[in-house]
């Protein structure tokens, strides 16, 4: 099956728009969290739980945070690319709700052998 991708940068953030199958999750709930709160980095962090249904249906399938520099969190990549300043994080927590309004499937690996630590999201354009 071909890929189409549709790339937008946002204040460095990558997102993209897939057409080809992957393990898809569904966005069930998004939260912004700003500033120092909980040691999730400087400019705070982005907690996301995805189901393998829309609207919070089917299985609960993970929860991911998406970390900004200075995070000293367990639940935080140390890895320099999955780190995010305040203006991505608030695009991507905008991103994901929507997603999570209209039932946009999306790919969010945690990274290496975490569970939780988020540090891209793909959006399906099906």
């Amino acid at each position: 099956m071909s890929m189409k991708h549709k790339v937008a940068l946002l204040a460095g953030l990558v997102v993209t728009s897939l057409t080809a199958s992957a393990s898809a999750e569904y966005v069930c709930r998004v939260h912004r969290i700003p500033g120092d709160v909980g040691y999730y980095g400087d400019d705070g962090h982005v907690q996301v739980q995805l189901y393998t249904g829309p609207n919070c249906t089917g299985s609960y399938d993970g929860t991911r945070y998406f970390c900004s520099s200075g995070g000293s969190s367990s639940n935080c990549t140390s890895y320099v690319y999955g780190l995010y300043t305040g203006a991505d994080l608030n695009a991507l927590a905008e991103n994901l709700s929507d997603a999570a309004r209209t039932g946009q499937r999306v790919y969010a690996p945690a990274y290496g052998s975490s569970t939780v630590q988020g540090y891209y999201v793909y959006f399906y354009g099906d």
